[in-house]
Protein backbone atom coordinates (compact mmCIF):
# COMPACT_ATOMS: atom_id res chain seq x y z
CA UNK A 1 0.00 0.00 0.00
CA UNK A 2 1.40 3.20 -0.83
CA UNK A 3 2.24 6.01 1.36
CA UNK A 4 1.42 9.99 1.26
CA UNK A 5 4.87 12.09 1.95
CA UNK A 6 5.19 15.62 1.53
CA UNK A 7 8.16 16.53 -0.76
CA UNK A 8 9.31 20.52 -0.61
CA UNK A 9 12.76 21.75 -2.35
CA UNK A 10 14.99 23.76 -1.55
CA UNK A 11 17.35 26.08 -3.74
CA UNK A 12 21.26 25.79 -2.71
CA UNK A 13 22.19 29.62 -2.80
CA UNK A 14 25.74 29.24 -2.09
CA UNK A 15 27.83 26.01 -0.97
CA UNK A 16 31.68 25.98 -0.73
CA UNK A 17 34.71 28.24 -0.39
CA UNK A 18 34.09 31.52 -1.24
CA UNK A 19 36.34 35.29 -0.85
CA UNK A 20 34.75 37.96 1.06
CA UNK A 21 32.25 39.60 -1.23
CA UNK A 22 32.14 37.01 -3.64
CA UNK A 23 28.79 34.96 -4.96
CA UNK A 24 30.70 32.76 -6.65
CA UNK A 25 32.97 29.86 -5.23
CA UNK A 26 36.57 29.61 -5.41
CA UNK A 27 36.28 25.54 -5.13
CA UNK A 28 33.88 23.20 -3.75
CA UNK A 29 30.25 23.04 -4.79
CA UNK A 30 26.99 20.76 -4.00
CA UNK A 31 28.12 17.80 -5.47
CA UNK A 32 31.51 18.21 -4.66
CA UNK A 33 30.04 18.25 -0.80
CA UNK A 34 27.72 15.13 -1.39
CA UNK A 35 30.82 13.06 -2.89
CA UNK A 36 32.98 14.58 -0.08
CA UNK A 37 30.78 13.49 2.96
CA UNK A 38 29.94 9.88 1.45
CA UNK A 39 33.77 9.54 1.20
CA UNK A 40 34.22 10.98 4.63
CA UNK A 41 31.64 8.77 6.21
CA UNK A 42 32.83 5.46 4.84
CA UNK A 43 33.80 2.99 7.55
CA UNK A 44 32.42 5.88 10.46
CA UNK A 45 30.76 4.67 13.29
CA UNK A 46 27.32 6.88 13.70
CA UNK A 47 29.37 8.73 16.76
CA UNK A 48 31.76 9.87 14.15
CA UNK A 49 30.12 11.73 12.14
CA UNK A 50 28.12 14.39 14.08
CA UNK A 51 30.20 17.82 12.82
CA UNK A 52 29.17 20.59 15.31
CA UNK A 53 28.54 20.57 18.83
CA UNK A 54 25.19 22.31 19.78
CA UNK A 55 25.37 26.13 21.03
CA UNK A 56 23.26 29.06 22.11
CA UNK A 57 24.73 30.90 19.40
CA UNK A 58 23.88 28.42 16.79
CA UNK A 59 19.92 27.41 17.47
CA UNK A 60 19.15 27.32 21.30
CA UNK A 61 16.47 24.17 20.34
CA UNK A 62 19.43 22.38 18.04
CA UNK A 63 20.78 19.27 19.08
CA UNK A 64 23.71 17.12 17.42
CA UNK A 65 22.81 15.74 13.76
CA UNK A 66 24.59 12.08 13.02
CA UNK A 67 25.02 10.90 8.82
CA UNK A 68 22.65 7.49 9.28
CA UNK A 69 23.02 6.58 5.84
CA UNK A 70 24.12 8.08 1.82
CA UNK A 71 22.74 6.92 -1.02
CA UNK A 72 23.75 7.45 -4.54
CA UNK A 73 22.11 5.99 -7.90
CA UNK A 74 24.03 5.60 -10.95
CA UNK A 75 22.69 8.59 -12.44
CA UNK A 76 24.37 10.48 -9.87
CA UNK A 77 20.97 10.95 -7.52
CA UNK A 78 21.63 11.39 -3.95
CA UNK A 79 19.59 10.48 -0.87
CA UNK A 80 21.23 11.39 2.65
CA UNK A 81 19.64 10.13 5.76
CA UNK A 82 20.48 11.94 8.81
CA UNK A 83 19.44 11.22 12.64
CA UNK A 84 18.50 14.78 14.48
CA UNK A 85 18.96 14.31 18.08
CA UNK A 86 16.06 15.29 20.39
CA UNK A 87 16.43 15.99 24.02
CA UNK A 88 16.10 13.75 27.26
CA UNK A 89 15.59 14.19 30.91
CA UNK A 90 18.60 12.56 32.52
CA UNK A 91 18.98 9.69 30.40
CA UNK A 92 15.06 9.05 29.88
CA UNK A 93 12.37 10.07 27.35
CA UNK A 94 9.21 11.83 28.91
CA UNK A 95 5.61 11.60 28.05
CA UNK A 96 2.67 13.06 29.29
CA UNK A 97 -0.90 11.90 29.72
CA UNK A 98 -2.77 13.67 27.17
CA UNK A 99 -6.11 12.80 29.13
CA UNK A 100 -4.90 14.17 32.20
CA UNK A 101 -6.27 17.51 33.37
CA UNK A 102 -4.11 21.32 32.99
CA UNK A 103 -1.73 21.64 35.55
CA UNK A 104 -2.10 17.77 36.93
CA UNK A 105 -1.60 15.37 33.87
CA UNK A 106 0.60 12.72 34.70
CA UNK A 107 4.16 12.58 33.59
CA UNK A 108 5.75 8.97 32.74
CA UNK A 109 9.66 8.65 32.03
CA UNK A 110 11.58 5.32 30.03
CA UNK A 111 14.69 4.92 30.07
CA UNK A 112 17.65 5.46 26.96
CA UNK A 113 19.72 2.19 26.64
CA UNK A 114 23.37 3.16 26.67
CA UNK A 115 25.32 3.70 23.92
CA UNK A 116 22.08 5.02 22.23
CA UNK A 117 20.56 8.46 21.29
CA UNK A 118 16.89 9.76 20.67
CA UNK A 119 16.00 11.37 17.90
CA UNK A 120 14.02 10.90 14.68
CA UNK A 121 15.38 10.59 10.45
CA UNK A 122 15.33 12.96 8.19
CA UNK A 123 15.53 11.94 4.47
CA UNK A 124 17.06 14.83 1.74
CA UNK A 125 16.82 13.78 -2.35
CA UNK A 126 19.51 15.38 -4.55
CA UNK A 127 18.66 15.65 -8.04
CA UNK A 128 21.75 15.35 -9.92
CA UNK A 129 23.27 18.13 -11.78
CA UNK A 130 20.76 20.46 -10.44
CA UNK A 131 20.98 22.88 -7.43
CA UNK A 132 17.97 22.07 -5.48
CA UNK A 133 17.15 19.44 -3.16
CA UNK A 134 14.11 18.12 -1.57
CA UNK A 135 12.86 17.55 1.89
CA UNK A 136 10.55 14.07 2.24
CA UNK A 137 8.44 14.37 5.47
CA UNK A 138 7.50 10.71 6.37
CA UNK A 139 5.00 10.18 9.34
CA UNK A 140 6.50 13.15 10.54
CA UNK A 141 5.99 16.78 10.80
CA UNK A 142 9.96 17.61 11.36
CA UNK A 143 11.71 17.79 8.22
CA UNK A 144 15.39 18.08 10.07
CA UNK A 145 16.30 20.65 7.16
CA UNK A 146 18.06 23.43 10.18
CA UNK A 147 19.88 20.24 11.38
CA UNK A 148 21.19 19.44 7.40
CA UNK A 149 22.28 23.48 7.45
CA UNK A 150 24.37 22.74 10.55
CA UNK A 151 25.46 19.46 9.59
CA UNK A 152 27.04 20.75 6.22
CA UNK A 153 28.52 24.31 7.59
CA UNK A 154 30.61 22.27 10.04
CA UNK A 155 31.55 19.79 7.62
CA UNK A 156 32.65 22.68 5.20
CA UNK A 157 34.06 24.09 8.08
CA UNK A 158 36.01 21.67 9.42
CA UNK A 159 36.18 18.07 7.88
CA UNK A 160 36.19 18.48 3.75
CA UNK A 161 38.99 17.54 1.63
CA UNK A 162 39.71 21.11 1.25
CA UNK A 163 40.32 21.96 5.07
CA UNK A 164 44.57 22.60 5.61
CA UNK A 165 45.12 21.53 9.40
CA UNK A 166 48.07 23.42 11.28
CA UNK A 167 50.45 20.51 11.67
CA UNK A 168 52.67 22.23 14.52
CA UNK A 169 49.45 23.49 16.46
CA UNK A 170 47.10 20.08 15.85
CA UNK A 171 47.42 17.60 18.40
CA UNK A 172 45.72 14.37 18.73
CA UNK A 173 42.87 15.90 20.70
CA UNK A 174 42.48 18.56 18.58
CA UNK A 175 43.10 20.00 15.00
CA UNK A 176 43.70 23.40 14.57
CA UNK A 177 42.68 24.59 10.78
CA UNK A 178 45.60 26.67 9.01
CA UNK A 179 43.24 27.47 6.21
CA UNK A 180 41.59 26.00 2.89
CA UNK A 181 42.74 24.99 0.00
CA UNK A 182 41.23 22.87 -3.34
CA UNK A 183 42.27 19.74 -2.43
CA UNK A 184 43.80 20.61 1.13
CA UNK A 185 47.36 21.30 -0.25
CA UNK A 186 49.39 22.88 1.99
CA UNK A 187 51.01 24.66 -0.56
CA UNK A 188 48.25 26.63 -2.30
CA UNK A 189 45.71 28.04 0.77
CA UNK A 190 44.03 31.01 -0.42
CA UNK A 191 42.01 33.23 1.57
CA UNK A 192 38.09 32.03 1.50
CA UNK A 193 35.72 31.15 3.80
CA UNK A 194 33.34 27.95 3.27
CA UNK A 195 29.79 28.70 2.94
CA UNK A 196 26.44 26.72 2.45
CA UNK A 197 23.29 28.74 2.21
CA UNK A 198 19.80 27.75 0.56
CA UNK A 199 15.82 28.96 1.03
CA UNK A 200 12.83 27.60 -0.45
CA UNK A 201 12.28 27.35 -4.23
CA UNK A 202 9.40 30.25 -4.52
CA UNK A 203 6.84 30.00 -7.41
CA UNK A 204 6.07 33.85 -7.93
CA UNK A 205 2.71 33.39 -9.76
CA UNK A 206 0.33 32.95 -6.27
CA UNK A 207 2.19 35.83 -4.60
CA UNK A 208 1.88 37.96 -8.04
CA UNK A 209 -1.75 37.00 -8.51
CA UNK A 210 -2.94 37.92 -4.88
CA UNK A 211 -0.40 41.33 -5.02
CA UNK A 212 -2.62 42.47 -8.49
CA UNK A 213 -5.75 42.33 -6.82
CA UNK A 214 -5.09 43.19 -3.19
CA UNK A 215 -7.66 46.10 -3.60
CA UNK A 216 -10.01 43.13 -3.60
CA UNK A 217 -8.32 41.17 -0.20
CA UNK A 218 -11.39 41.35 2.54
CA UNK A 219 -9.91 38.88 4.63
CA UNK A 220 -6.67 37.66 6.16
CA UNK A 221 -6.78 33.98 7.87
CA UNK A 222 -4.06 32.59 9.76
CA UNK A 223 -3.93 28.80 10.44
CA UNK A 224 -1.18 27.18 12.58
CA UNK A 225 -0.94 23.83 14.34
CA UNK A 226 0.75 24.01 17.78
CA UNK A 227 2.58 21.75 19.47
CA UNK A 228 4.30 20.99 22.71
CA UNK A 229 7.44 20.34 21.01
CA UNK A 230 7.66 24.11 19.24
CA UNK A 231 8.93 26.96 21.87
CA UNK A 232 7.18 29.90 19.21
CA UNK A 233 3.85 27.32 19.57
CA UNK A 234 4.00 27.46 23.22
CA UNK A 235 4.19 31.52 23.76
CA UNK A 236 1.42 32.19 20.79
CA UNK A 237 -0.36 29.32 22.61
CA UNK A 238 -0.36 30.83 25.74
CA UNK A 239 -1.07 34.43 23.97
CA UNK A 240 -4.59 33.35 23.15
CA UNK A 241 -5.31 31.62 26.80
CA UNK A 242 -4.46 35.64 27.80
CA UNK A 243 -6.74 36.78 25.20
CA UNK A 244 -9.30 34.20 26.34
CA UNK A 245 -9.29 34.73 29.73
CA UNK A 246 -6.64 36.69 31.57
CA UNK A 247 -4.46 34.27 32.75
CA UNK A 248 -1.33 32.85 30.45
CA UNK A 249 -0.76 29.58 32.43
CA UNK A 250 -2.61 27.25 30.01
CA UNK A 251 -0.83 24.53 29.33
CA UNK A 252 -0.43 23.36 25.86
CA UNK A 253 -0.09 19.64 24.99
CA UNK A 254 0.10 17.32 21.90
CA UNK A 255 -1.23 19.42 18.72
CA UNK A 256 -3.53 21.71 18.52
CA UNK A 257 -5.26 23.59 15.09
CA UNK A 258 -5.33 27.49 15.39
CA UNK A 259 -7.30 29.54 13.14
CA UNK A 260 -7.31 32.94 13.19
CA UNK A 261 -10.22 35.28 10.63
CA UNK A 262 -9.23 38.82 10.50
CA UNK A 263 -11.87 41.14 8.37
CA UNK A 264 -9.56 44.02 6.92
CA UNK A 265 -8.46 45.30 4.12
CA UNK A 266 -4.39 45.56 4.12
CA UNK A 267 -2.88 47.97 2.32
CA UNK A 268 0.04 48.24 -0.49
CA UNK A 269 3.18 48.31 2.37
CA UNK A 270 0.70 45.70 4.89
CA UNK A 271 0.31 43.13 2.07
CA UNK A 272 4.25 42.82 1.51
CA UNK A 273 4.94 43.03 5.97
CA UNK A 274 3.05 40.31 5.62
CA UNK A 275 4.48 37.96 2.69
CA UNK A 276 8.03 39.26 4.25
CA UNK A 277 7.10 37.86 7.56
CA UNK A 278 5.52 34.59 6.19
CA UNK A 279 8.23 33.87 3.78
CA UNK A 280 10.73 34.63 6.66
CA UNK A 281 9.44 31.94 9.05
CA UNK A 282 9.35 29.85 6.52
CA UNK A 283 13.24 29.23 6.73
CA UNK A 284 12.58 28.08 9.99
CA UNK A 285 8.95 26.50 10.06
CA UNK A 286 9.91 23.05 8.67
CA UNK A 287 12.25 22.20 10.22
CA UNK A 288 11.07 23.21 13.72
CA UNK A 289 7.89 20.83 12.90
CA UNK A 290 5.71 24.15 12.66
CA UNK A 291 2.79 24.49 10.23
CA UNK A 292 2.07 27.79 9.58
CA UNK A 293 0.12 29.90 7.09
CA UNK A 294 -1.75 32.77 6.16
CA UNK A 295 -5.00 33.04 3.20
CA UNK A 296 -6.52 35.76 1.87
CA UNK A 297 -10.37 35.95 0.72
CA UNK A 298 -10.93 38.14 -2.20
CA UNK A 299 -14.18 40.23 -2.63
CA UNK A 300 -16.81 37.71 -4.90
CA UNK A 301 -14.08 35.11 -4.63
CA UNK A 302 -15.11 31.89 -2.40
CA UNK A 303 -11.88 30.96 -2.71
CA UNK A 304 -8.71 31.44 -0.10
CA UNK A 305 -5.84 31.86 -1.46
CA UNK A 306 -2.88 30.27 0.73
CA UNK A 307 0.61 31.21 0.87
CA UNK A 308 1.57 27.66 1.24
CA UNK A 309 0.75 27.92 -2.44
CA UNK A 310 3.25 29.83 -3.52
CA UNK A 311 5.99 27.32 -2.30
CA UNK A 312 7.12 24.13 -4.31
CA UNK A 313 5.54 21.92 -2.03
CA UNK A 314 3.65 19.00 -2.76
CA UNK A 315 2.06 15.35 -1.46
CA UNK A 316 3.22 12.43 -3.57
CA UNK A 317 2.75 8.09 -3.02
CA UNK A 318 5.15 6.07 -2.92
CA UNK A 319 5.49 2.47 -1.55
CA UNK A 320 7.47 2.47 1.37
CA UNK A 321 10.17 -0.36 2.56
CA UNK A 322 11.47 0.27 5.99
CA UNK A 323 15.38 -1.12 6.71
CA UNK A 324 14.26 -0.95 10.47
CA UNK A 325 11.18 0.10 13.18
CA UNK A 326 11.87 3.87 12.13
CA UNK A 327 14.20 4.43 9.38
CA UNK A 328 13.15 3.94 5.72
CA UNK A 329 15.43 1.17 3.00
CA UNK A 330 17.03 4.41 1.48
CA UNK A 331 17.90 2.53 -1.25
CA UNK A 332 14.59 1.45 -1.86
CA UNK A 333 13.76 4.91 -1.19
CA UNK A 334 16.45 6.37 -3.73
CA UNK A 335 15.07 4.10 -6.83
CA UNK A 336 11.37 4.74 -6.63
CA UNK A 337 12.18 9.17 -6.54
CA UNK A 338 14.68 8.23 -9.75
CA UNK A 339 11.92 6.66 -11.53
CA UNK A 340 9.54 9.48 -11.16
CA UNK A 341 12.19 11.95 -11.25
CA UNK A 342 11.26 14.56 -14.29
CA UNK A 343 7.85 14.53 -12.99
CA UNK A 344 9.24 15.30 -9.16
CA UNK A 345 11.34 17.91 -10.52
CA UNK A 346 8.49 19.50 -12.79
CA UNK A 347 7.15 20.75 -9.23
CA UNK A 348 10.18 23.03 -8.59
CA UNK A 349 10.19 23.87 -12.17
CA UNK A 350 6.92 24.81 -12.77
CA UNK A 351 4.77 24.47 -9.96
CA UNK A 352 3.03 21.86 -11.41
CA UNK A 353 1.03 19.68 -8.94
CA UNK A 354 2.45 15.85 -9.08
CA UNK A 355 0.18 12.66 -8.86
CA UNK A 356 2.70 10.49 -9.22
Amino acid sequence: MADEVRMKFFEVEKCGYYRRGATTAEFGGLADMLLDVKSWVDGKSLSETATYEPSEEQDGNLLRTFCYGIHTQRNGDTLLITWNETPTTEGAVASVQLSGQVNAAAVSTSPVRQGYVTGYPSYFWFPHDTDKYATIQVRNRLNGRSNLRSFFRGFLDKYSKHVVLDQIESTEEEDVIAGYAEGGDPEAIESVRPSYQCGPVRLPGEIDFLRQNRSRIRRVQQHDVLSYQVREDIALWQSVWRSLSGNPSGELTGQHRLRLDLECQPSAEEFEAIVEHWQADQELSGSQGRFHDIGFRLQGDATTYWLSRSLASDIIELELTFSNAAVLDGDALLRQLSRRRQRVLSLAREGEHVTA
